[in-house]
């Protein structure tokens, strides 16, 4: 399968003059459409030009300095039944020379666990949003890229293939 199309990183707008930000603003972006997180990714080779080209992967690109840190967050179906096993995400960058790495969390991990609460996860309308506590927030390390792979397949009954891995830039 193809990868699926870039999704650029929404950091908000860009301030004129000699004034600059000390913070950015960013919106949810989708970065593995439904079905990505319900699906483990087969890393054989860790080359994510080899392993991650399944067409619901989208590779979240930035042009200059949009921040250095990533969250991520799982939208699902507000009718899904409860998660048994939490997905577990990895993040690997790419910088200018065309060289992946595996990225780390603020935390120190090499992964995000992201669980599912349908008491305790916000509803917006027909979907909820568990999002990745802030220290699995991963690092960027100057890349100009970023591509999520599923580690751990979220599980659950109805709904689950229906649930999307969203990014947002926090710092």
């Amino acid at each position: 399968m193809a990868l699926g199309s870039n999704t650029a990183a929404d950091s908000g707008k860009t301030l004129g003059g000699p004034v600059f930000s000390s913070g950015v603003t960013s919106n949810w972006t989708v970065i593995m459409d439904a079905t990505g997180v319900s699906t483990a990714d087969t890393l054989t080779n860790f080359d994510p030009d080899v392993d991650l080209t399944r067409s619901v992967v989208h590779d979240m690109t930035f042009n200059g300095n949009e921040g250095s840190m990533v969250q991520v967050a799982i939208e699902y179906p507000s009718t899904m039944t409860a998660s048994t096993v939490a997905a577990e995400i990895i993040a690997f960058g790419k910088d200018d020379n065309g060289r992946w790495e595996p990225l780390i969390t603020a935390g120190g991990s090499s992964s995000a666990s992201i669980s599912t609460s349908l008491t305790a996860d916000p509803r917006y309308g027909t979907v909820r949003l568990a999002k990745a506590p802030y220290a699995s927030s991963f690092l960027r390390n100057g890349c100009k890229t970023i591509r999520f792979a599923t580690k751990t397949a979220m599980t659950a009954g109805t709904g689950v293939t229906s649930a999307r891995l969203l990014a947002k830039v926090v710092a």
